[in-house]
C-alpha cells in the first residue's frame, strides 16, 4: 500500500540521526515529505550553505524536504530553549497552511517533545492519523540537565508533554519501561501504546561473526555514543583503574562526544589510566566499521536516574548487530535484553567493581568472546533487525 506520509522532526540530514535512514526507507515505496529545521545539531551552528534561505526546499533520496527557519541552538540553556520554541512555531505555521493532502503524519521524536506539535497541527486540521515514535521521554529527559520536580519549570514542561502525548493517535516507544511511564505520568491509554525496539543504521551489518584474534597483545573494549551525565562513563574509567592495578592487559576506546567528555578525560588523567583508555572523538559510520572490526567487547553504562536510566539505548542494537558481546552497568531494560540474549554480562548501574569483574571475565576467558558475539547476532536478527522494524512501522502507519 503506497501512502502519502508527512514526517515532522526538528533534526535531520546532514545531522546524524536515525530519522535520516527511516525517511530514506519510507520514501522507497511511499510519497514522503519531511518538515524539519536547519541542521545545527552536530556543529552547534547553522552551516553557511543553509543560511540566507538556501536549501529550504531540498531532496533526500526520494523524499522531499522542507526546512523552516529557526534560531540556532549554539550553547547554553537560553539558546537551546529559543531553538526548540522557534522550530515549533515556524514549523507549525507551515503545517497549518500546507494545502497538500497526506494520509498519515509521523514523527521520530528525540528531544524535545515539542517537535511533534507541527504534526498535530496538520493532523487536526486535515483529520488524518498521527503516529509518534518516542525515543526520549519528556519531561523526564530534562532531569539529565539537573531540572527536576522541585524546579518551577518542570511542572510546566510536564503539562505540555502530557497534552502532546495524549493528542497522538498512536504512540510507539523504543523501550518497554516507557509504557509504564506514559501510563502513570501522562495518563495514556495502554491500548494506544506499542513497543517497537530500534534497529541499527550503522552498517554494514555483519553477515558472519568475525572471529576475534586472540593472538593480539590485548583485549579491546569499546564504548560508543553520547558522553553525558546519564551515560555514566566515569564508571568505565574507574573500572579501568581497577584492572590496571591488577596488571591486566587491555584497552578501552571511548568513541563519541558530549557534555561530560572533559570531566571524563580529566578523571582518566587523575587515575593515571591514559595508557589504557583512548578517547577518539566522534566518528562517521564508515570509521565506526573499522573501530568495531578492532573491538572484542563493547561497553554500555547508564546511570540509574528515573525512567531515562531504564531505556534501551540504540547503541545496544548496534553492538549486537556487529556481533559483539556486551559488558554493562545498567539497571534498566537493557539488563533484561543482555541477560535474555546470553550475549554478555550486566551488573547494576554504578557498580564499578562489578563492571571491572565483567571485563576481567573476557580478558581471562577470551574464548567467550566469539560465543557471546554469536548469541548477540542471533538475538539481533530475531528481535532488532531492520526488516522487523520497518515491517511493523509500516503496519502502524497503514492502520
Amino acid at each position: 500500500m503506497n501512502l502519502k506520509i508527512l514526517v515532522v522532526g526538528q533534526v535531520f540530514y546532514p545531522d546524524s540521526f536515525r530519522i535520516n535512514d527511516i525517511v530514506k526507507e519510507l520514501a522507497v515505496n511511499n510519497d514522503v515529505m519531511m518538515i524539519t529545521g536547519l541542521p545545527d545539531y552536530d556543529k552547534g551552528y547553522i552551516p553557511k550553505e543553509y543560511r540566507f534561505f538556501k536549501k529550504r526546499k531540498d531532496k533526500y533520496h526520494n523524499a522531499r524536504v522542507i526546512r523552516v527557519p529557526m534560531i540556532s541552538r549554539r550553547s547554553g540553556a537560553l539558546f537551546r530553549s529559543l531553538n526548540y520554541v522557534s522550530f515549533m512555531i515556524t514549523s507549525s505555521v507551515y503545517a497549518f497552511f500546507l494545502k497538500e493532502k497526506f494520509d498519515v503524519v509521523f514523527c521520530y521524536q528525540t528531544s524535545p517533545i515539542t517537535m511533534f506539535v507541527p504534526g498535530l497541527v496538520y493532523a487536526k486540521k486535515n483529520k488524518v492519523k498521527s503516529v509518534l515514535y518516542s525515543t526520549d521521554l519528556w519531561p523526564e529527559s530534562v532531569k539529565a540537565m539537573n531540572i527536576d520536580e522541585s524546579s518551577r519549570v518542570f511542572p510546566i514542561l510536564s503539562n505540555i508533554s502530557k497534552k502532546i502525548y495524549n493528542k497522538a493517535d498512536q504512540v510507539i516507544v523504543s523501550s518497554p519501561s516507557f509504557i509504564e511511564y506514559l501510563k502513570s505520568v501522562h495518563d495514556l491509554d495502554s491500548r494506544s501504546i506499542e513497543y517497537l525496539p530500534q534497529y541499527t543504521d550503522e552498517c554494514k551489518e555483519i553477515v558472519e561473526v568475525k572471529k576475534s584474534n586472540f593472538d593480539k597483545d590485548k583485549i579491546v573494549f569499546t564504548f560508543a555514543g553520547n558522553i553525558g551525565r546519564v551515560q555514566d562513563v566515569d564508571v568505565i574509567i574507574r573500572a579501568a583503574e581497577i584492572l590496571k592495578n591488577k596488571n591486566y592487559n587491555f584497552k578501552v576506546k571511548i568513541v563519541g562526544s558530549g557534555s561530560d567528555l572533559p570531566s571524563v578525560m580529566k578523571l582518566s588523567e587523575e587515575l593515571n589510566v591514559d595508557d589504557y583508555v583512548e578517547f577518539t572523538g566522534r566518528k562517521s559510520h564508515e570509521e565506526m566499521d573499522e573501530i568495531y572490526d578492532d573491538t572484542d567487547v563493547c561497553i554500555l553504562t547508564l546511570k540509574d536516574v528515573g525512567y531515562i536510566g531504564k531505556t534501551i539505548p540504540s547503541k545496544l542494537q548496534t553492538y549486537f548487530a556487529k556481533s559483539k558481546p556486551v559488558v554493562a552497568a545498567t539497571s534498566g531494560d537493557s539488563k533484561f535484553v543482555i541477560q535474555e540474549s546470553g550475549a554478555g554480562v550486566c551488573v547494576e548501574s554504578g557498580d564499578v567493581e562489578g563492571l571491572a569483574n565483567s571485563m576481567k571475565l573476557y580478558i581471562i576467558n577470551p574464548g567467550l568472546i566469539n560465543k557471546h558475539g554469536q548469541d548477540a547476532k542471533v538475538y539481533y536478527d530475531e528481535h532488532f533487525s531492520r526488516e522487523i522494524f520497518f515491517g511493523r512501522l509500516n503496519k502502524y502507519l497503514e492502520a
